[in-house]
């Protein structure tokens, strides 16, 4: 099996193992929905942060919730340094 056709496969696995501890946390109350949704919007724009500042792109962002996205996470990196 080649790369391409196994990633999805992995992405899937990784899906599943982190839906079940947020459901149980949700379930539990310890947690909402809402909240869980947030921090996985703010993870994922601070990944695509990275990867952009990794690979040295440029490139314009029209997308509104891109562009807040983006500004978020730049600002969570550098309160972090």
């Amino acid at each position: 099996m080649e790369w391409k056709e196994a990633l999805p496969l992995l992405q899937e696995n990784h899906t599943a193992q982190t839906d079940a501890p947020a459901k149980l946390l949700i379930e539990k109350g310890v947690i909402t929905e809402a909240e869980f949704l947030a921090k996985i919007a703010e993870e994922r724009a601070t990944r695509k942060l990275i990867a952009f500042r990794l690979n040295g792109k440029s490139r314009a962002v029209t997308d509104p919730v891109e562009q807040l996205e983006r500004s978020e996470a730049m600002e969570r990196l550098e309160h972090s340094r």
